[in-house]
């Protein structure tokens, strides 16, 4: 395949990929508008990541670039690594259990030819192809996108995102120690400039949610740990109204939690009274599934949210004592 003139280069962070990774690659060899390259970053994978990947050398223009240390590093790491080899005009990010819709690349650059200083995201949409609970984790994640409308937002995330090669290079240097909250330390950093993100509804992609209970618990832990981290580090950083996890969002649940277990122990009434309270901070999360009346997924639904709440909980939780190691390292 040789295709000159190449516009866009599509940063992949991998580590230990290959069960979604196929699919992926899949999608971007069929893509509409093919003006782009592919820099696969490879974390120190140990599964077939890498031969799956030169698997796809005469469908796609692709580079594999692997970090020198042995020790994962994370995503932010590997987009920091990548970011100084792109020659293209405009980079994407997309990650390495997304699935693009064939016109992805072409509407995306289409946007980014007439609009200038911004970075372009589309929807993302919960995979059926999973279990039935990452299908209804990943729904939570579709739901954010109930209503919106095709424009400027705060933030989106960086599951497919792309923007002029000059922005990531002149801008931002993620925190490598944000390893479940880098994307918003992107949009905080990109916002200082007054760099706007917009959100295209011509297109979509697909994402594997974390299947199984325990990566789920994982996950969501994760993500209360890091986010909170990046709270602590940028004080008046608020993505309120833009994204479901912005700092005041993020406390507010744990707090609705622990409040709900404390009159539980003391067998109170208003245990439950939290608990629906709880559940109603969740409001658009849950209408969304009813809208699509998908009525037999509530009852996972709501326990999604009780399992989210207690992992937020526990990352607040143990929040100062990774505040105290990242001040003291």
């Amino acid at each position: 395949m040789r295709i000159y003139g190449y516009m866009l280069t599509i940063i992949i962070p991998t580590l230990n990929s290959e069960r979604y990774l196929r699919q992926c690659l899949a999608s971007l060899a069929r893509q509409e508008d093919k003006k782009f390259k592919v820099l696969l970053v490879d974390d120190g994978s140990r599964d077939q990541t890498i031969p799956i990947t030169r698997g796809f050398r005469k469908a796609l223009k692709i580079k594999i670039l692997k970090k020198s240390s042995k020790i994962a590093r994370g995503a932010a790491a590997s987009i920091n690594s990548a970011v100084p080899h792109v020659t293209t005009p405009y980079i994407a990010l997309i990650d390495s259990d997304a699935v693009m819709k064939k016109n992805w690349t072409r509407v995306v650059l289409g946007i980014l030819r007439r609009k200038k200083n911004i970075l372009v995201g589309a929807p993302i949409l919960a995979s059926r192809e999973d279990t039935l609970w990452s299908f209804v984790t990943g729904l939570e994640i579709e739901s954010r996108y109930y209503r919106r409308k095709e424009g400027y937002l705060k933030h989106l995330s960086t599951c497919n995102l792309a923007g002029p090669t000059n922005l990531f290079r002149r801008y931002p240097h993620l925190d490598e120690d944000l390893l479940y909250a880098y994307d918003h330390d992107l949009s905080n950093q990109m916002l200082k400039h007054n760099i706007r993100y917009y959100l295209t509804l011509k297109t979509s992609c697909y994402h594997y949610n974390k299947g199984g209970l325990g990566s789920y618990f994982k996950q969501q832990y994760r993500i209360g740990l890091f986010h909170g981290l990046l709270a602590l580090s940028h004080p008046r950083l608020s993505l309120s109204g833009q994204d479901d996890i912005s700092p005041r969002w993020l406390i507010l649940q744990p707090i609705l939690f622990i409040v709900m277990i404390i009159m539980v122990i003391y067998k109170s009434w208003a245990a439950a009274a939290i608990g629906l309270l709880l559940i109603a901070t969740n409001g658009k999360y849950l209408v969304y599934l009813a809208g699509r009346k998908e009525w037999s997924l509530l009852p996972l639904a709501i326990i999604a949210v009780l399992i989210r709440a207690f992992a937020w909980s526990l990352g607040i939780a143990l929040l100062p004592l990774a505040h105290i190691k990242r001040k003291l390292l």
